[in-house]
């Protein structure tokens, strides 16, 4: 941290300028914020597991130091809002005291590693979360992750979220049987969006680390550092082809092999209990400091490992006994307003300087216009304030990318369509339509559930009543 330290000071002395310090503050999960002066810190949380007293002292950072509220991003971490430069410091000094870091939380390195929500709550397979914190520690400890060409994201789910890991830089999705993995690479949303390759169809768990660090010396080796916009790992897929792409992988990893490699340390955990988990929908992510830490007092004396922040940007409490599901789960809907439960927004000119339109401020009209029966609903809906891809638009049942004053409208294809899954464009809506044309939509997708094939088609006819058509 002195490093940061260093270049914090030759920042405020004026000795090298914006972008220089940016260069070197991204890294450790630092960016800057729309206001002058205002910075964003990243807190790395693999798998989006955090114990009840670091939630707690979160909250008072947030509180103490920055906007007084936190945000959840899609990666599963936590983000603290407006920490004004001279506080960056203390920040990631005090997360760093109570077992949490930023370091790699942004910049060209290994990003935060997601893992199943359901990970430690489906009975009889392994928890996953052990392999993302493993993995994480290994690969920050090796200078090579921080050094790449572009972001790196890899995943942990299971064989019945295959297309959650397809999209992911590197996705490891547990097998039927529960003792291996299937390996998927070069995928990714945002610009050219693409679905991964199965790379291995079955690895052993005493294979993960020399897979995934083979994926990333490929990524490191050959990945494009002169175009920012073509330089994911998945570019390097176009670029190769599936053959050429796959022999440098078994290239690379027989080499690995051949190395004294560290070993992934993990102790397999299964949930044989009756045990529940309850959702906690967080409307935009963002949840101020007072309801934190009003929910780290419910919980006390339940556990440390009962919270973990979802890629839906909500809270999925676990391990909770059932003899306090009623109460607590009473007292979690006094502090919490009902809101729709898989929505999806980027942080959008609210505090984003790529943004083009303000997502947050719209998912949270779109949830004031609809009454409880469609906020019970299991739609995904996901909202990116510009074309980038932040808030997950193309994987989505509804998926809107902010423009000036309309906002594109994607639909993702549905399993039983023979497609990739990946959002299709259907055309755009002014944004002063959205909430409307939002609930019309929920009432459509609740009247077809058991008809998802006819899904795109009803959205495309929506639209164009919207248009006057």
């Amino acid at each position: 941290m002195k490093e940061l330290e260093n270049h914090i000071l030759e920042y405020r002395s004026g000795l090298i300028a914006r972008d220089s310090f940016k260069h070197h503050h991204v890294k450790w999960g630092v960016y800057e914020q729309r206001k002058d002066g205002l910075y964003m810190v990243r807190s790395r949380m693999p798998g989006g597991k955090i114990t009840v007293n670091q939630l707690r002292e979160v909250a008072n950072l947030a509180k103490i130091y920055g906007s007084g509220r936190l945000h959840i991003s899609t990666r599963q971490e936590f983000q603290l809002h407006e920490i004004p430069l001279a506080n960056l410091l203390t920040v990631i000094a005090k997360l760093n005291s109570i077992g949490l870091s930023s370091f790699a939380g942004g910049g060209n390195t290994v990003r935060n590693i997601v893992v199943s929500e359901w990970s430690g709550i489906k009975i009889g397979v392994p928890e996953l979360s052990i392999f993302a914190e493993s993995l994480t520690k290994l690969f920050l400890d090796d200078e090579d992750s921080i050094k790449l060409p572009r972001k790196f994201k890899i995943g942990f789910f299971y064989h019945d979220e295959v297309d959650n890991g397809r999209f992911q830089d590197l996705g490891f999705v547990l097998n039927e049987g529960g003792d291996s993995f299937k390996v998927y690479a070069g995928g990714g949303f945002g610009r050219n969006p693409s679905s991964g390759i199965l790379l291995e169809e079955k690895i052993s768990f005493n294979q993960v680390y020399e897979t995934a660090k083979s994926v990333r010396t490929l990524f490191y080796k050959h990945g494009n550092r002169e175009n920012r916009n073509e330089a994911r790992l998945r570019y390097v897929l176009f670029k190769h082809g599936e053959e050429r792409f796959r022999a440098l992988y078994n290239e690379i990893l027989a080499n690995v092999k051949k190395s004294e490699n560290p070993k992934l340390d993990y102790s397999l955990k299964f949930n044989n209990s009756n045990n529940v988990s309850i959702l906690i929908p967080i409307i935009c992510g963002d949840i101020s400091s007072g309801r934190v830490l009003e929910l780290a007092g419910l919980l006390d004396g339940l556990g440390d490992d009962v919270v973990r922040l979802t890629q839906d940007q909500n809270i999925r409490l676990r391990d909770i006994p059932t003899k306090y599901q009623e109460e607590l789960t009473g007292k979690i809907s006094n502090l919490f307003a009902p809101v729709l439960k898989y929505a999806v927004s980027c942080s959008g000119v609210e505090t984003c300087r790529l943004g083009i339109t303000d997502s947050r401020n719209l998912l949270r009209i779109i949830n004031s216009v609809l009454s409880e029966k469609h906020l019970n609903s299991d739609i995904k809906i996901r909202i990116s304030g510009c074309s980038n891809s932040c808030g997950n638009h193309l994987n989505a049942d509804i998926g809107l990318a902010g423009k000036k004053g309309r906002y594109a409208v994607y639909v993702r294809s549905q399993p039983d369509s023979g497609l990739v899954p990946i959002g299709q464009l259907l055309g755009e809506i002014k944004e002063e339509d959205v909430p409307e044309f939002i609930k019309q939509s929920i009432e459509i997708f609740e009247e077809i559930k058991n008809k998802r094939n006819e899904w795109k088609s009803h959205i495309e006819a929506l639209l164009k009543r919207f248009h006057g058509e």
